[in-house]
């Protein structure tokens, strides 16, 4: 199992000279190629061969074929390997497996191959795998006395790295989206901009993010922000500034009562087969999606209609929507006495609605831009200052479209500094399963890192034991770390899935205990015992039914989070929608990440599936673990969406 980094290792030899030599026996004019063909087909031979043979092979190579003619050269290598017997897609597979590469047309065309004496350079792996460039950042501090300069400082980073810089420091008071795929190092971008000494807010959806941002950027940390904490500002700074009745900002809360007593309390009818309690919670998913939207009034459209419901009795749903939403951003007490849940998504449509502004907080560098909803945009476009946001549209995983700024200039980040080129063609290979293309150009791998995958079947006995191991079902995350637990394997869960994990299992020993109606989404739709266990056993997860049958309990529950590794390297497990922000050496995908069983999180459309499974894909820097038949699962799962 690969556990460090391990770096490409280059032949001098382009593709196209390789692919010309195999197909028509076209021996290039340099040395250097020559020399890459030796050692290309001495792989084909000896694929075991060693990375520090293969090198020494291919610098001898060099100064025995270089002075030869094309004729000698062309029977050598055909007596050593016959290129007819090659097959080019064996070459390929066989490269990427041992970390091999061939050059980029740009970095041969350099020069960099060669040498003072005219061969190849003993800097010729280093002068490949580097594709990071110096950038000369202006550092806006006070000019130094004895130059009058203003002072500057080196960075180094990929092509797109440094030109999104040259654009948002050349003026910081402009707007710009930049769409980066997973891994192209949009954290090493913000740090370099806090490194100009301007004045910066990073602001992100996750507090864990911004802790993790803190801990990176030491001293310029302190202006990191939540969005949600960056609401509750705003909200408390426009009712001081309003001159209105409001006697107190409204905050987040949680609901101090069930939707029935709301439903109950504001006199909600039944409505054909709704009864008020239906009516009330089909009206706050539609407030929920309405606070989504750039629209300023609740309507139709926000609305999921059931079958059965006449054309005539819509607008009383519509209706009832409008009274919940006044109530609760009431000037009076009738949101604290209805109890009603007040979330971010609520306060940030409460504040666009009202005209509320964001303060002063220098350039923003808004993180995870693809998630940002409709109202957060359009508080970004009355901010008089500049703004940088930053996302991956391929990582949007709720349904819809990410919205975009429309006042901000793009920029693109295509080059991954997190995973080499060998796992890449994996990665276009989903994103072409996607509806349509969300950025204009491919993702592409590392120069300098090797990332390997790895298949298993049904019955994998060996399993990597380190890094990352993603799940699409909760209770397959379950099983597998009540395993780890007893083979005493160190373990941890990542938070957000420990949170769902722990909700749902308690959710599933009440229903066995004590019939229980289940709240959490895995069990929505269960009212028994029997229909939950039915359909585990339907999904192929009968050991976890009989799981619980045995009195799997409370307890049982709390020993296992307990049982997590506290410090020091532990598997890390989580769920597929909660593997934003992570990265592993290795990455093991389970085979329910490619499967949607009835009761799972709801989606709509292929496009989320492939894009849940992209954003998995993209944790790994060294090595992926995939079922065996991983394509055609996404395959079906596309199909089942």
């Amino acid at each position: 199992m690969t556990t460090g980094r391990e770096s490409t290792f280059y032949l001098p030899l382009r593709e196209r000279v390789a692919l010309r030599f195999l197909l028509e026996a076209h021996v290039p004019d340099l040395g250097a190629e020559r020399a890459g063909l030796f050692g290309l087909l001495l792989l084909v031979r000896k694929p075991s061969l060693s990375r520090a043979e293969l090198a020494r092979a291919v610098f001898d190579a060099e100064r025995t074929l270089a002075g030869e003619s094309p004729a000698v050269v062309g029977n050598s290598l055909a007596a050593f390997c016959p290129p007819d017997e090659v097959d080019p897609a064996d070459v390929a597979s066989l490269m990427a497996t041992r970390g091999v590469a061939f050059v980029a047309d740009d970095t041969f065309e350099g020069l960099a191959w060669r040498g003072p004496d005219g061969f190849l350079s003993p800097d010729f792996q280093r002068a490949c795998q580097d594709s990071l460039i110096a950038f000369d950042l202006p550092v806006f501090r006070e000019r130094d006395e004895l130059t009058d300069r203003v002072p500057r400082t080196i960075v180094r980073g990929t092509s797109d790295q440094v030109r999104a810089l040259s654009a948002i420091t050349a003026d910081l008071g402009d707007r710009y989206a930049v769409d980066a795929y997973a891994g192209t190092g949009k954290t090493h971008l913000t740090l370099a901009l806090f490194d100009t000494g301007r004045r910066f807010t990073y602001l992100t959806p996750w507090q864990a993010q911004r802790e993790a941002f803190r801990r990176r950027a030491g001293r310029a940390g302190d202006e990191a922000v939540t969005l949600a904490d960056l609401a509750a500002r705003m909200a408390r700074t426009f009712v001081r500034a309003s001159g209105t009745r409001w006697t107190k900002a409204p905050r987040r809360q949680e609901a101090t009562r069930t939707v029935a007593e709301q439903a109950t309390m504001m006199g909600i009818p039944s409505i054909g087969r709704d009864t008020p309690e239906a009516v009330l919670s089909r009206a706050l998913e539609a407030i929920r999606r309405w606070c989504g939207s750039e629209d300023r009034r609740i309507g139709y459209r926000h609305f999921h209609w059931p079958d059965h419901l006449p054309v005539a009795e819509r607008a009383s749903y519509v209706g009832w929507a409008v009274e919940a939403w006044e109530i609760m951003f009431a000037l009076d007490e009738r949101q604290e006495r209805f109890g009603f849940p007040v979330r971010v998504y609520h306060l940030v449509k409460w504040l666009d609605l009202v005209g509320a502004g964001v303060p002063d907080m220098g350039t923003l560098l808004i993180d995870e831009a693809h998630d940002l909803p409709a109202p957060w945009l359009s508080l970004l476009r009355r901010y008089p200052g500049g703004y940088v946001v930053m996302g991956d549209p391929y990582q949007h995983l709720a349904t819809g479209r990410t919205a975009r700024p429309h006042d901000a200039k793009p920029l693109g980040m295509v080059e991954s500094v997190r995973a080499g080129e060998q796992m890449m063609p994996l990665v276009r290979s989903v994103l072409r399963r996607h509806s349509e293309a969300l950025m204009p150009d491919d993702i592409v791998g590392s120069r300098d890192r090797v990332t390997r995958h790895r298949l298993f079947g049904d019955n994998a006995i060996e399993l990597p034991t380190a890094g990352l191991r993603v799940y699409g079902s909760l209770w397959s995350m379950l099983e597998q770390a009540l395993r780890l637990k007893d083979a005493k394997v160190p373990y941890r869960f990542v938070e957000a899935s420990a949170v769902q994990l722990v909700k749902a299992t308690q959710d599933a020993i009440q229903l066995h205990m004590h019939g229980d109606r289940p709240r959490h989404y895995s069990l929505r739709g269960f009212a028994t015992w029997t229909d939950f266990a039915s359909h585990l056993v339907a999904s192929g997860r009968s050991r976890v039914a009989r799981l619980f049958e045995r009195q799997f309990g409370h307890g049982n529950l709390q020993a296992l989070m307990i049982g997590q590794a506290r410090e020091g390297d532990a598997l890390t497990l989580g769920l597929l929608e909660d593997a934003k922000n992570l990265e592993a050496g290795t990455v093991y995908m389970s085979p329910c990440c490619f499967s949607r069983p009835p009761g799972s999180r709801p989606t709509d459309g292929a496009d989320v599936a492939v894009r849940a499974v992209y954003l998995a894909m993209t944790r790994v820097e060294n090595e992926l673990w995939l079922p065996y038949d991983w394509d055609d699962r996404l395959l079906d799962l596309a199909h089942q969406a």
